[in-house]
């Protein structure tokens, strides 16, 4: 079977909306690691996929991937691939033609030398996944081909001419003189004997590599021109393989080198959070079940953002079944509950685009979006008050979703009187259980957890000893519905009595 793609087996992705993945701050995610690909891959991490079949798909490919021998290989491609495209940008820069095509002719030889290397290696190598071993049998036909061939012949021909040019450089005060070179003694062979006495040890041979920011001088060019003259047969040689050859790279060599990107720049983003002793793993799919369990997870974009201090993100567990919909997350503030509320639209999110996701065990479904409620800063041009904006984004978001979507509502009606967001977050509740999506809801409202009996109470935690330190825990329980303020007041000596107390001494 001819290779496709290693990204898709069906080819069907959907997009989220920009709220929604700047709500998730799945956009810095996205930044982090399209920065360690010198190839584009933001939209290929805004497209999700919308069937089981293609992340698992990816999933298996992935698995290949992360083998540390395959892993090695696939690395050093990339990077190889990455030389050839810089000698074409050199070859596209220079103006000095016998520059221009010797740049051509260089990217040649390394893009064969890379993609001969990879087919070696691979071939020898016990690969599962259907994408990796269609890509093999693509590589093994490739190299075969008649097309390649003459590519690699052609290539090897050419530099074998040039590497025989040989003339003599006569220098002169300010005069360079170029000649025929007629077996004359070589300059180093005059010094190897002339110091030959004083040397008693074998010379080191010294390799040459191309400098790739190197520009000939007018000199050099001027060399190359009269070199050109002299023996014109290799020069025209190199000049016919770069019109002859002037796109060598195969087409499906570049879509892969793409599409590895992607597993690539991932492995490496996630390389140092792994590091700092947190887990990733293939999260199972369900298509329709609403279960979900999930081990030691947590946002990503939080994670990255300590990992690069040294430091560690808390990790959290959830796990609910068919009857529990709605996940009503309350505490003290800054305890974790955005967070928390992030991380699990987060694992949707990277888990639909076949990848691994933090945590030890993860299970979830396949939702069709993922929709976000977040609170928003009030434009000064806008006609609508901060309610009725938070209304109408709402009323959006209920009118679109669908029994397999996750909605996720982060301190909604918080700016409006208690009675009335109440009664409104009621309401919203009340359309997304009948919906049968869904929800995570963070809100300050714990009562709300009496509308129903498919509402799941979670509460972030605090220290048992001093409420006023924050675990980062989020765990299935009612909150006690008390107010956590007054032990920050009395941390900081900023209640009534201690205030008081204060100002009598100042006084």
């Amino acid at each position: 079977m001819a290779f496709k793609s290693l990204l898709l087996a069906t080819g069907e992705t959907t997009k989220e909306s920009e709220d929604t993945i700047n709500d998730l701050r799945i956009n810095l995610i996205i930044d982090g690691i399209s920065k360690l690909s010198k190839e584009p891959l933001r939209d290929l991490l805004l497209n999700r996929l919308t069937k089981k079949e293609d992340i698992i798909y990816r999933q298996r490919i992935l698995k290949d991937i992360e083998k540390p021998e395959i892993l090695k290989i696939l690395s050093g491609f990339s990077q190889n691939l990455d030389r050839v495209k810089q000698y074409i940008e050199l070859s596209k820069k220079s103006t000095f033609e016998i520059t221009a095509h010797g740049w051509h002719l260089e990217a040649a030889l390394l893009y064969i030398e890379t993609v001969e290397t990879m087919y070696n290696s691979l071939s020898n190598l016990e690969i599962e996944s259907k994408g990796l071993n269609e890509f093999v049998d693509f590589l093994k036909n490739y190299t075969s081909s008649n097309e390649f061939e003459t590519l690699k012949n052609d290539a090897k021909n050419v530099k074998r001419q040039l590497n025989d040019i040989t003339f003599m450089v006569s220098i002169r005060e300010n005069k360079v003189n170029i000649s025929k070179f007629n077996n004359e003694q070589r300059l180093d062979e005059k010094i190897k004997n002339v110091f030959s006495k004083l040397i008693s040890y074998e010379v080191e041979q010294l390799d040459f590599e191309l400098i790739e920011s190197h520009i000939l001088s007018n000199v050099e060019e001027r060399i190359l021109e009269l070199a050109k003259r002299l023996d014109p047969e290799p020069f025209a040689a190199l000049s016919d393989f770069f019109k002859k050859h002037r796109d060598f790279i195969e087409k499906t060599i570049d879509q892969f080198n793409r599409e590895i990107q992607f597993f690539l720049a991932y492995l490496n983003y996630i390389e140092p959070i792994k590091r700092s002793g947190l887990s990733f793993c293939f999260p199972e799919i369900v298509e329709r079940d609403n279960e979900i369990h999930f081990k030691n997870s947590f946002d990503l974009a939080l994670a990255k953002q300590l990992s690069d201090k040294g430091e560690r993100v808390v990790t959290n567990d959830l796990s609910i079944n068919n009857s529990e919909k709605i996940l009503l997350v309350t505490g003290p503030n800054q305890g974790g509950k955005t967070t928390f509320a992030r991380m699990i639209g987060q694992l949707f999110y990277f888990a639909s685009l076949g990848l691994m996701v933090p945590g030890t065990e993860v299970k979830i479904f396949l939702c069709d979006h993922i929709y976000t409620h977040f609170e928003k800063e009030e434009k000064v041009q806008s006609k609508k008050g901060k309610l009725e904006d938070e209304l109408t984004r709402a009323k959006s978001i209920l009118d679109s979703a669908t029994n397999r979507s996750i909605i996720i509502l982060n301190e909604i009606f918080s700016a409006t009187a208690l009675e009335d967001a109440y009664f409104l977050a009621e309401f919203v509740i009340r359309r997304i259980i009948n919906l049968g999506a869904l929800a995570v809801f963070v809100t300050f409202m714990h009562k709300l957890k009496r509308i129903d009996s498919s509402i799941v109470p979670l509460t972030s935690n605090v220290d048992p000893k001093n409420p006023s330190i924050r675990t980062f825990k989020i765990t299935k329980k009612e909150t006690e519905g008390r107010s956590f303020a007054i032990y920050l007041a009395e941390k900081y000596c900023l209640t009534y009595d201690c205030l008081k107390e204060r100002l009598k001494n100042e006084s």
